[in-house]
């Protein structure tokens, strides 16, 4: 028998230049995908991570508040369209710059009030708390005819006191206007945050 040799094979170009191929042209595709944003080469974001330069948007709780003694079975009808005219009236129908541009606050909650009824008081201190950080507070409450006025009120850093904004738009007896103001932060409890407001100088 002839004699067998068993060391490290050589390797021949017909061995080698497929597998040179291969790895080439996985280089390239990497490439290409990287060049266009996609593929392996660009890191995912990371799912619920906070996005840099992203306003939080408020969290609203519409509360619908029946008048006193009232059983909320028989809560009024036109209790639910204020509703409706809330969400006319925060897509700033009629309303003035200054609403149209502020900024998004965390909520306190948007109280729709029936006759009678009024914000908890732990929705005021929700606001009163919130003067370093930012916050507001919706209310709808209907006139005597039963027209809704809506009244917003924001408290932060980059505002001296209570801002208040009221939508009178849906008053049939009354201005029908918006009017802007900035208001004292009053000391007590409940409503009593908001202190005096300069009438005089509503916008």
């Amino acid at each position: 028998m002839g004699d067998q040799r068993h060391g490290t094979p050589a390797l021949r170009v017909r061995d080698v230049v497929p597998a040179a191929l291969c790895v080439v042209l996985l280089l390239g595709v990497a490439g290409c995908m990287g060049a266009m944003g996609g593929g392996p080469l660009e890191t995912a974001p990371v799912s619920g991570a906070p996005t840099a330069g992203v306003t939080p948007e408020p969290s609203p709780s519409i509360v619908v508040s029946a008048p006193p003694g009232a059983s909320p079975e028989a809560t009024p009808e036109w209790l639910s369209g204020y509703v409706d005219q809330l969400s006319e009236s925060k897509r700033a129908r009629k309303a003035p710059e200054a609403f149209t541009n502020r900024k998004p606050l965390i909520s306190c909650g948007e109280f729709v009030l029936g006759h009678g009824a009024e914000v908890p008081d732990e929705a005021w201190d929700c606001l009163a708390a919130g003067a370093d950080a930012g916050a507001e507070l919706v209310e709808v409450y209907p006139t005597i005819e039963g027209d809704p006025i809506i009244n917003y009120y924001r408290v932060g850093p980059d505002i001296d006191g209570v801002e208040y904004f009221v939508d009178s738009t849906y008053d049939n007896f009354g201005s029908g206007e918006w009017q802007h103001l900035v208001c004292e932060l009053g000391p007590g409890p409940g409503s009593a945050i908001v202190g005096d407001c300069p009438w005089d100088d509503a916008e």
